[in-house]
């Protein structure tokens, strides 16, 4: 299920009350809306009964994947059918340690909270603190500049600590390091580190510090 915000060009939508809760059985059902003028909607995931659309409070304690559809979606009485396309906000990192995914991540003071505007696409990043996951998988918000990333990667009873090179992080977007340990039992990286899709994206260096 999710969350959908209709609205009209001077606010909020007559006879709507924001946000619409979507669910799913056979069809997507939500409750009835007569498009008596123009209608712009705008989507979130998960589902939140939060009112003001301009600062949705997220949270990367619970790992949620959040889903906005980036854009307004129009209808209207002659195109009263609608297709929406929700992109990831976060971006998320992917680690393997000798080709293992066999071991969890924390990274090391990033932005943990932030407040999103559903109809502007404005993040908002606010307290910091260390970020746990509980795979080797771990999702982050972006990051408008580059930025050094440091990790604490436990491996078979181990924590190993791992600092990426400065980048820029991007919405939609996973980048995959793929570490070792070496023979004096020490983190190094196999190849490149890549971006892979949720988006499309480019290879990156690091290096084990």
């Amino acid at each position: 299920d999710f969350a959908m915000y209709v609205f009209s060009g001077s606010g909020n939508y007559e006879g709507v009350s924001n946000p619409v809760h979507v669910t799913y059985s056979d069809k997507w059902d939500f409750p009835s809306i007569t498009l008596r003028e123009p209608a712009q909607i705008h989507a979130f995931y998960p589902y939140t009964d939060n009112m003001d659309y301009t600062a949705i409070p997220l949270s990367l304690t619970p790992q949620t994947d959040y889903l906005t559809s980036v854009g307004a979606v129009t209808a209207d009485k002659t195109n009263p059918s609608i297709s929406i396309v929700m992109e990831h906000i976060l971006s998320k990192i992917n680690v393997t340690i000798n080709s293992s995914a066999n071991c969890k991540v924390t990274l090391s003071s990033v932005p943990a909270t932030a407040s999103y505007n559903l109809r502007s696409n404005n993040l908002l990043t606010k307290a910091e603190s260390d970020v746990t996951s509980s795979t080797s998988s771990v999702l982050m918000f972006p990051t408008r500049n580059e930025v050094q990333i440091g990790m604490k990667i436990s491996y078979e009873g181990k924590t190993y600590s791992y600092r990426a090179n400065a980048k820029k992080y991007e919405s939609g977007k996973v980048y995959t390091y793929a570490l070792k340990i070496n023979d004096n039992k020490e983190l190094a990286i196999i190849g490149d580190v890549v971006i892979t899709d949720w988006k499309a994206g480019g290879n990156y260096e690091g290096t084990v510090q």
